[in-house]
């Protein structure tokens, strides 16, 4: 299971300096979102179809507002059993579900990291890619979280 397309998840008008040219170098079509619609008119349709149809999805937080837009349409990538690796452009906090899926920290402009960390993902796509499933609590007590 080879991956050759991605949608890059990002906030609309991100730089995303080095990422596509690296995409390109190794053999990845990547598109992502040249418009500024809000995620409401965006999704469940059009989104969902174009996750749909890729190997796997990138989705890149910067801290801003508009990373709301970027974790929904994770949950769906997730939601369709894509493989997802974040790239977090600065210190922002993120929900633990989130918090849990493949991510690098690092600067767009860091063509090393940004290399190495696709590379990692398309090794394990050799490997076959699936979500860890959580095993049952061996307890009979309910979880709560406060």
């Amino acid at each position: 299971s080879e991956f050759k397309s991605c949608i890059i998840s990002a906030p609309y008008g991100a730089d995303l300096q080095a990422l596509p040219s690296i995409l390109d170098e190794i053999g990845i079509n990547g598109e992502w979102a040249k418009s500024n619609l809000n995620s409401s008119e965006r999704l469940p349709g059009d989104w969902r179809k174009l996750i749909r149809k890729v190997d796997f999805v990138l989705g890149i937080l910067n801290g801003s507002s508009a990373d709301f837009n970027t974790i929904l349409e994770i949950g769906v990538a997730v939601g369709l059993n894509k493989p997802v690796l974040i790239f977090k452009t600065s210190e922002a906090l993120l929900p633990l579900e989130v918090d849990a899926l493949p991510q690098v920290r690092t600067s767009l402009s860091d063509q090393e990291a940004i290399r190495f960390h696709l590379e990692l993902l398309l090794r394990k796509a050799d490997k076959g890619f699936r979500y860890p499933v959580s095993a049952k609590s061996k307890s009979h007590e309910p979880h709560i979280i406060y």
